[in-house]
């Protein structure tokens, strides 16, 4: 697999870089997805400590003794949601970036995963390096999405251009 290059800031921007991230949470049941999003984030981020989860149970557990900058959640997971773990997330570790990272792209998986305090909300199904520079848009404060995740939240009446978590979504 070539390695994936993301070159510097396009252009200026009043906007905060975060810290570097270097404690990410991995949640995805499916080991293959797992280990080809855990492939990715070594790229991105190759100076972090990745900790792995396939269960909400599993996840919970890492988010209350770890501290992380980043988790990168899907939302279906043997044992419930992973709006679970992004909840817990928001609620313990507020400078946690909690990223959707899934298949489902309607709004009735987005928007409870916005209301549970998601910073991003990305599909497995793009090509790898267009997922990659949606996840790098965090380093400069930026949430990732997908485009048609934006059209959606456009459609809604949502801003795709805050950087604050939700407090709540309405139609």
């Amino acid at each position: 697999m070539a390695e994936l290059t993301l070159s510097g800031t396009r252009g200026s921007s009043s906007r905060p870089v975060f810290p570097p991230i270097t404690e990410i949470l991995l949640v995805e049941d499916i080991p293959a997805v797992r280990q080809w999003l855990r492939t990715l984030v070594s790229q991105l981020f190759p100076n972090a400590f990745i900790t792995e989860s396939a269960t909400v149970h599993d996840a919970l557990a890492y988010a209350s003794a770890m501290r992380f900058h980043l988790a990168l959640v899907d939302l279906g997971l043997p044992d419930g949601s992973g709006t679970e773990v992004i909840e817990a997330l928001t609620e313990t570790q507020p400078q946690a970036r909690s990223v959707v990272v899934t298949i489902h792209d309607d709004d009735g998986h987005l928007f409870p995963a916005l209301q549970a305090g998601a910073f991003g909300y990305v599909l497995k199904d793009q090509p790898m390096d267009q997922l990659a520079e949606q996840l790098h848009r965090i380093t400069q404060g930026e949430p990732p999405l997908s485009p048609s995740v934006m059209r959606v939240r456009a459609a809604s009446g949502v801003s795709s251009d805050s950087s604050s978590r939700p407090c709540a979504v309405s139609r």
